[in-house]
């Protein structure tokens, strides 16, 4: 049984996915323009404050903001960066829902040889309320952006990247990243949600202007592995949209497919670094 309201929606949406990866069933009706208007009828929590500053980005202000605070990160200054780093730019997500944007100069702990690096989720900026425009938010989370970054916080929620080695580097069209997700401070090497039966793939395409995240769950008597993710289709996946460039040019048709997502909303953001830098 089990413990809480939260507790049992995770087992569902857990099973739910489960029997979805393992195409025991078939969804045929899109319940995504629901969830947006109920999302949209949530409060939004209040903006996050640091150092006595409101993390907010007005929406006419979003422009002048990737504009001036672009890959400001530190992984801009690797001795390696710019020759062999697999991922550069700040993106949007598209079909994420209230997820925002990301800047891919924040990402830490680069092992050239290895090929892996890892991304506080806490770099993520959100928008303040949910997308109301489904094609562009496509499952969801269709929560207010505050309410995901604190669901980031709680959770300690944290990605590894493993792209390959840096003498593989760049990366070409239809290679990918796999990924591992880090919850409650717990090691990637421990991958709980992958033991789970979860796999993550972060494709690249166009030459990096977009990378298709591809999310694949297998039932307990399958191994998730290339033969069966080439077999089943993911029963998530969205598209990390390229907003600016390694050379800091803004992509304007990626900008306005953007700006649609948030249809005249805020955003809001955890880090005072993103603000000041």
């Amino acid at each position: 049984m089990c413990d809480g309201g939260g507790a049992c929606f995770a087992v569902l949406v857990a099973l739910v996915a489960v029997l979805i990866g393992g195409g025991l069933i078939v969804v045929d009706v899109d319940v995504t323009p629901l969830s947006s208007k109920l999302g949209s009828l949530l409060p939004h929590p209040a903006v996050p404050v640091a150092d006595g500053k409101e993390m907010i980005v007005k929406n006419s202000d979003v422009r002048a903001y990737l504009a001036s605070k672009s890959l400001a990160g530190p992984m801009t200054q690797h001795p390696l960066y710019a020759e062999k780093f697999p991922v550069k730019g700040v993106y949007y997500f598209d079909k994420m829902g209230s997820a925002g944007v990301v800047d891919f100069s924040y990402l830490e702990n680069w092992n050239p040889e290895v090929g892996t690096f890892e991304l506080d989720m806490q770099y993520t900026i959100c928008q303040t309320g949910v997308p109301s425009n489904t094609t562009s938010g496509g499952w969801g989370p269709y929560l207010p952006g505050g309410y995901m970054l604190k669901a980031i916080v709680a959770l300690s929620y944290q990605n590894q990247f493993s792209c390959g080695a840096a003498d593989r580097m760049p990366m070409q069209d239809g290679d990918s990243c796999t990924l591992s997700e880090s919850i409650f401070g717990a090691s990637h090497e421990s991958e709980t949600l992958g033991k789970m039966g979860m796999a993550w793939l972060m494709t690249k395409r166009e030459g990096g202007r977009v990378f298709d995240r591809n999310s694949w769950l297998a039932p307990p008597w399958a191994t998730n592995d290339a033969s069966y993710r080439s077999s089943h289709a993911p029963f998530h996946n969205y598209r990390l949209r390229r907003l600016v460039d390694e050379h800091k040019a803004l992509d304007e048709e990626h900008y306005e497919m953007l700006m649609n997502k948030l249809a005249g909303q805020d955003l809001v953001f955890l880090r005072p670094d993103l603000l000041d830098r």
